[in-house]
């Protein structure tokens, strides 16, 4: 039966990406992309949207994110790619970029930029610079602070949303969130108030290991659901601040996340996923 009616009536059939067209003009002739690197790299060119890279691990995805990268600023889609990646990985993204594409112009945040008297420069130069990308690890990337006026626009547009949220909870005898706890969530205490992230020019951002973004706190009536953790972190609103940003000045495009486990323990770690790429 359902074979008959997949044959019959089903009409939805997945978007498959053929990205044997791509030359990839920079390419290291010591590189060559798998047929499947090749797809996910045109997807992310070519789909008018968002994209999430959940192969395994060890599959490539690097080295996936690098040609897009290149791609976009060769095509002109994007100006000053960005990609966060772990803090102990910064080297190692950057020394894969340069082995892939040999004469890139990159900048990479190196361990001293941890210090806090080191990150203002390190933000100076990105915004400043011209680059192929900018890597940075997620540390820093979450001191780069969003604008107030952008943090106070987009907590404005979601509070009739969150407020409904919060009655239906309380009525319910479910969550009993306050607006204390939502101000937590985008705690400043940690940013460091330079140069707003709006203001580097960073257009695209590509995320590695986005499971470690994956707590975000979620507003829901239901209670004691194993897998809905009632406190989110601060990485993960702050992920979602400027994904947000992302998505507005390139209308829903120019967020790419890379994880090997992009659900491992519920499904709310797939709706976590969506708000960052298909909000």
């Amino acid at each position: 039966y359902v074979d008959y009616y997949n044959q019959t009536f089903n009409c939805i059939r997945l978007r498959e990406y053929d990205g044997s067209y791509l030359q990839l003009p920079g390419l290291s002739p010591l590189i060559e992309l798998r047929p499947y690197q090749k797809n996910a790299v045109a997807r992310i060119l070519s789909s008018g949207g968002n994209t999430l890279l959940a192969h395994a691990v060890g599959a490539g995805k690097s080295i996936e994110m690098i040609c897009a990268c290149m791609e976009m600023r060769r095509l002109g889609i994007a100006t000053k790619p960005m990609i966060t990646v772990p803090n102990h990985l910064t080297y190692q993204m950057g020394a894969e970029f340069i082995r892939t594409f040999p004469n890139a112009k990159i900048l990479i945040a190196k361990k001293e930029d941890f210090q806090k008297e080191n990150r203002r420069r390190l933000t100076a130069r990105i915004a400043t610079g011209d680059y192929d990308c900018v890597i940075v690890g997620h540390t820093q990337f979450q001191r780069i602070p969003v604008s107030d006026e952008r943090q106070k626009a987009m907590m404005e547009a979601q509070v009739e949303q969150l407020v409904r949220a919060i009655d239906v909870a309380n009525q319910e005898e479910g969550k009993h969130w306050s607006v204390k706890q939502i101000k937590r969530m985008n705690n400043e205490e940690i940013k460091d108030h330079v140069v707003c992230f709006e203001e580097l020019g960073v257009n695209a951002l590509f995320v590695d290991e986005a499971h470690n973004f994956k707590n975000l706190e979620i507003f829901t009536k239901m209670s004691n659901i194993a897998g809905i953790g009632s406190n989110g972190s601060q990485r993960a609103m702050d992920m979602r601040l400027k994904t947000q940003y992302i998505n507005e000045i390139n209308h829903g495009m120019g967020v790419v996340m890379a994880t090997g486990t992009p659900i491992s323990n519920s499904m709310s770690e797939l709706y976590v996923m969506q708000m960052f790429l298909q909000e």
